[in-house]
């Protein structure tokens, strides 16, 4: 699914969010909204979405940037087990497919994704707002778990 780029005639800056893929994943293919399993990515989606942005992608280790209706074959790819060419050329392939559904000198992004997911990315895009940046995963999901409630999995 591509939108049109923002900053075209009339088109103010729009708000994404990133939220990066989790290891547990459907067996079969799916939905990427789907294929991702458990409360953490349920959480991370649920906070995205209180941003109310204009549009949430997922960032995955293997495909890119992901629209959540986008099918996909399952994979076990973690972004920050991999060499820092793959991450480097990730990045760039990742910039490429932002660069077709945003403006990246000009829109806001919400990261929420570890460092290997994010770390290409932002020198390359002007508004960020990281709002997890310097906490683990383990305390970013203590944070969900008093927001959202107890992990269901």
């Amino acid at each position: 699914m591509k939108e049109s780029p923002a900053g075209e005639a009339g088109a103010g800056p729009k708000t994404l969010a990133l939220v990066s893929c989790v290891k547990d994943k459907l067996a079969c293919t799916s939905r990427a909204i789907e294929m991702y399993q458990g409360f953490f990515f349920q959480a991370s989606l649920r906070y995205a979405a209180s941003f109310v942005p204009d549009a949430i992608y997922i960032l995955s280790g293997k495909y890119g940037l992901l629209s959540p209706d986008e099918m996909i074959e399952p994979y076990d790819c973690n972004l920050a087990q991999q060499t820092q060419a793959y991450r480097d050329a990730w990045s760039q392939r990742v910039l490429v497919s932002l660069n077709e559904v945003s403006h990246p000198r000009r829109d806001r992004y919400i990261l929420l994704a570890e460092p290997a997911y994010r770390d290409g990315l932002v020198p390359h895009l002007d508004h960020v707002v990281v709002p997890f940046a310097g906490l683990s995963l383990d305390q970013q999901g203590l944070l969900y778990r008093e927001w959202y409630g107890p992990d269901d999995d």
